[in-house]
């Protein structure tokens, strides 16, 4: 299905998207205003919406991929442990500003939380 959807227009993936809410949740119709469409699997940089690993590379690459080198800190959402997606890449930028306050000698707001 993935793939039906990117092949979509905007146009066209936001009449879907909107006829199918209103399938699911009937009290959606005519309250939801579809403003902005993004595929990322049609996005050359991304091809996708999230990073997929084959069995046993989590565990080969995890805390290499996370790792600062020098003054570059890595974050997104396929350095995450917690979670998938979106919130994956919020729990990515959350470990990066500690680890930058840290290099710099500021404790996090987060360590400072009772």
């Amino acid at each position: 299905m993935p793939f039906q959807l990117d092949a979509m227009s905007a146009d066209a993936l936001a009449k879907y998207v909107t006829s199918e809410l209103k399938r699911i949740r009937p009290g959606t119709e005519g309250n939801i205003d579809i403003v902005c469409v993004v595929s990322w699997g049609r996005d050359r940089y991304a091809l996708g919406a999230y990073s997929h690993f084959a069995p046993e590379q989590i565990r080969r690459f995890q805390d290499k991929m996370a790792k600062p080198w020098q003054r570059i800190f890595f974050a997104g959402e396929h350095t995450a442990i917690a979670s998938g997606g979106m919130e994956s890449a919020l729990e990515s930028g959350e470990r990066v500003s500690s680890e930058i306050l840290a290099r710099i000698g500021l404790s996090s707001p987060q360590a400072q939380a009772p």
